[in-house]
């Protein structure tokens, strides 16, 4: 079975990690240093602090930018649920903006949600592809609202050479199907020393080192083990050829795919790492069906948020949501996704584009 996404790990990876091991500290040490230093060489962003996961990451950042209980945060309605659910950790309120034809938050629509509750804003850079940061962090500036970026997907789109508005706090996540792995992991990066303080306090337990490790608030135990600081700095040695790669296969599905009626790609506006690929099928679930039985998985990135039931008793509109959720399914795309495996996703794309009426009825 080809899986939708899969980790990359080489020699150099167990060898960096193996050296851990053997060394006298397993957590807390040195290695982690030199990841958030290397992470901040990488992006631009002034700070770091690595955590142990991408939820982790979003659950620091809304507590560094002032989040409480009664506040309102804007975020996308298709989204993992970590980005929703870290703003309820904080007795929150998550409310649900619609997103546009490339299932990024549509920017359009972001002030009509706006009310005196409203804090920040958590956008989703959804597969890989950048929101429109610049306008959005406009409407942030305009209604005095904190910008996070959950590019849990997007790590590698936004480096030191980037020309791009920045957000104020964004996260990262390190899951082995990401761009890079630590084997779970995460990272919040911002230009603010505020910011980081609070992030680097609330991953530890609430306490500060300059107040003789006190705890002077409530906080977790969101620390990064050295191990995966390890994997996560021989990662991201890799990054950019990892990147290279899947815009060859993305740009040779681009090409399979663009006359096709029966399948179409997500619109592409902005700059993308294709952490997914996003194709929109009728008789979505038929076509999940009928690629499984090819050795071919394919999976929803993803249902509505406020379509679990734990989030159902927010209210939504969100009417191109409901439109196009029946339709969006992600094809295998990785690293060491080889030619003939991508040979054969795309031959059997083309066999359900020609025959959809008679493979529906097969399925």
């Amino acid at each position: 079975m080809i899986g939708y996404g899969k980790q990359y790990i080489d020699q150099k990876d167990i060898d960096a990690v193996v050296e851990v091991l053997k060394s006298d500290t397993l957590t807390g040490g040195s290695v982690i240093d030199k990841f958030e230093e290397n992470l901040s060489n990488y992006t631009g962003f002034k700070y770091c602090s690595v955590v142990n996961s991408g939820t982790a990451a979003l659950h620091c950042a809304l507590f560094a930018a002032g989040i409480k209980e009664g506040d309102e945060v804007i975020v996308p309605s298709i989204t993992f649920t970590a980005t929703a659910n870290a703003v309820c950790y904080l007795g929150a309120k998550p409310v649900f903006c619609d997103v546009n034809e490339s299932l990024l938050i549509n920017p359009y629509i972001i002030e009509n949600l706006v009310t005196p509750k409203t804090k920040a804003i958590i956008t989703v850079d959804m597969g890989g592809q950048l929101v429109d940061y610049q306008t959005i962090k406009s409407i942030c500036k305009k209604h005095n609202l904190v910008f996070i970026s959950d590019s849990c997907h997007a790590f590698g789109a936004i480096t030191k050479k980037s020309k791009i508005a920045t957000p104020d706090i964004i996260c990262y996540s390190f899951h082995p199907v990401k761009h890079i792995t630590t084997g779970e992991g995460g990272a919040v990066l911002t230009n603010d020393m505020f910011y980081d303080t609070l992030v680097k306090t609330f991953r530890n337990h609430g306490r500060y080192k300059t107040f003789d490790n006190k705890q002077l608030h409530i906080g977790y135990n969101y620390r990064m083990p050295d191990i995966n600081a390890a994997l996560g700095n021989s990662q991201l040695k890799k990054i950019d050829k990892f990147i290279i790669k899947r815009k060859e296969i993305a740009i040779k599905y681009l090409k399979a795919f663009e006359n096709m009626v029966n399948v179409k790609v997500v619109r592409q506006q902005f700059e993308n790492v294709w952490h997914l690929f996003i194709i929109k099928t009728h008789n979505r679930d038929k076509f999940i069906e009928y690629m499984k039985a090819n050795n071919i998985m394919c999976v929803v990135h993803y249902p509505p948020v406020y379509d679990h039931p734990y989030h159902k008793k927010s209210c939504v509109n969100c009417p191109y949501t409901a439109t196009i959720y029946g339709q969006v399914v992600s094809i295998p795309i990785f690293y060491t996704l080889s030619e003939g495996q991508q040979s054969l996703i795309i031959g059997k794309i083309i066999n359900w584009e020609n025959n959809m009426k008679l493979l529906i009825e097969d399925v």
